[in-house]
């Protein structure tokens, strides 16, 4: 039973992980043709940290709420 947590733990870190370089690809894009610079918030090495940290839903959260944002105040 333990080592089916820890597989799917595992798991759920390697696709959060996926997920959250998809987004800041698309963000780097949208930063680029705004001739703005992403918000170091968002850099890999911290968003990898709060992931392994066990904090999955935090980042996620953060950077929904990011985008929302962004998109708000510049594509109005």
């Amino acid at each position: 039973m333990e080592a089916e947590v820890e597989r799917l733990t595992k798991l759920k870190t390697s696709r959060l992980k996926e997920i959250v370089m998809k987004r800041r690809a698309e963000l780097e894009e949208i930063c680029q043709k705004a001739h703005i610079e992403p918000d170091v918030s968002t850099a890999p090495e911290q968003t990898d940290a709060l992931i392994d940290s066990g904090c999955s839903f935090c980042i996620l959260l953060c950077y929904y709420i990011h985008m929302f944002f962004f998109f708000l105040f510049f594509y109005k």
